[in-house]
């Protein structure tokens, strides 16, 4: 039962988030391939340049920001922002690198945040 509490903890749940948004922004490569790259492509969910890549990162930014992760110096309208961008991506055409650098200036500024 105590387990369960301690996995529960607030600093537990903080640590689970800044693990996901680490492997997010180290696991992932920011290249972009020459040819637009498919599910049946090998390494297809390392990169940042598919719209699984955006779609889990905002989905994971609407889990944090529901579980009241992040302090009050990480401002909740700046991760809203981005999800919204996601929003708007139209993953029938090639994400950019300016899409890419976008992203991971979101992950940066939670990943500085959540590992204070």
């Amino acid at each position: 039962m105590a387990n369960k509490e301690l996995s529960n903890s607030p600093e537990s749940k903080k640590q689970h988030y800044l693990t996901i948004f680490l492997k997010f922004r180290n696991d992932y490569s920011d290249e972009i391939p020459a040819n637009i790259i498919t599910h049946a492509d090998e390494g297809y969910y390392k990169h940042k340049c598919t719209g699984n890549f955006f779609a889990a990162v905002a989905l994971y930014i609407n889990l944090a920001l529901g579980n009241n992760i992040f302090p009050d110096s990480i401002k909740a309208s700046q991760l809203k922002k981005f999800t919204e961008f996601v929003k708007t991506l139209d993953f029938s055409r090639r994400i950019t690198k300016e899409n890419i650098s976008y992203a991971n200036e979101v992950l940066d500024l939670i990943i500085a945040t959540l590992s204070t």
